[in-house]
Formats: C-alpha cells, structure tokens, sequence
C-alpha cells in the first residue's frame, strides 16, 4: 500500500501499470489495488488467509470494472521461496497471529524450515553482507526444492 500511495498519477490511473509482489494481495492491498486501477498484478504464491477475494470482489460492480488481470502463482522454488520470506516476517512480527496459525496448520513444513531460518540467522547474514537475492536463493536451494517433495 506504501508502494501504490507513492504513485504519481496526476488523477489519471494505474491501468498501464504492473504490480509484482511475492504474495497475493491481502484485502486492503487488493482493496488499494482497484482504487488505483493497477492494470496487472503478478504474485508468486497465493495466501491462504484471502482465498476466493478476488473472486468475492468481482461481484461489486464498483470493483468488477477495475479488477486487474492477474497472474499467478508460481510454481517451484521461486514459489517456495516468495511464500518463505512474509512467513519470515510474519514468524518475528506477529507469531501467535491468525496468519500464522493457519499457514502453520496448512504448512508445517515451510514453518519448520522458516524457524530453522530465523533461529540460524542464514539469510541475515547474508543480506548483512550485502549478497544479492541470487545469492540467497542459492543458499537455501536445497530446502526450498525439499519443500516441493511430498513429506514422507
């Protein structure tokens, strides 16, 4: 929301804009998103928390109008890894929240590997250092891909 109150559109609107973010827009971020009229909205993981609002917000005409075309989510370890970062957020600003109750009853595996994150301070360390997103993403590859396989 920061990001869409920071446009300068001189009263005119977003349509030709693009919006990408690592998680799907939550009700207020959905919410700015047609106000501003953003054309497109790319998300790499969808949040189980706002199931179904976009659907929900296409019966107001007010809204129908101005939802963006939507694209995503994404498949693989860039998904993984696009949902790991807001429950690394999440796990440090509001652990015992709704959010975080149902993506640990949904997810326990990407809790487990976001503690373990967290508590080994891997990518702290590595944003301390200055390293690049690639550089993170090839730290932790192998857990995200983990992630991807079936829990035995």
């Amino acid at each position: 929301m920061n990001a869409l109150a920071c446009l300068d559109l001189d009263r005119g609107t977003g349509e030709e804009l693009s919006l990408y973010t690592t998680m799907e827009p939550c009700l207020m971020c959905a919410s700015t998103i047609v106000m501003v009229r953003i054309g497109q909205v790319h998300y790499a993981v969808a949040d189980p928390m706002f199931e179904g609002l976009h659907e929900f917000l296409t019966g107001y005409p007010y809204c129908a109008e101005r939802i963006p075309r939507r694209y995503g989510p994404l498949d693989g370890p860039m998904s993984v890894f696009a949902g790991l970062l807001p429950l690394i957020f999440n796990m440090t600003w509001t652990p015992q929240g709704r959010w975080m109750r149902l993506h640990r009853s949904l997810f326990p595996d990407h809790h487990r590997v976001a503690s373990d994150m967290i508590s080994s301070r891997r990518l702290a360390g590595l944003a301390a250092q200055g390293s690049t997103v690639s550089e993170a993403i090839e730290e932790v590859w192998e857990e995200l891909v983990s992630l991807l396989r079936p829990s035995t």
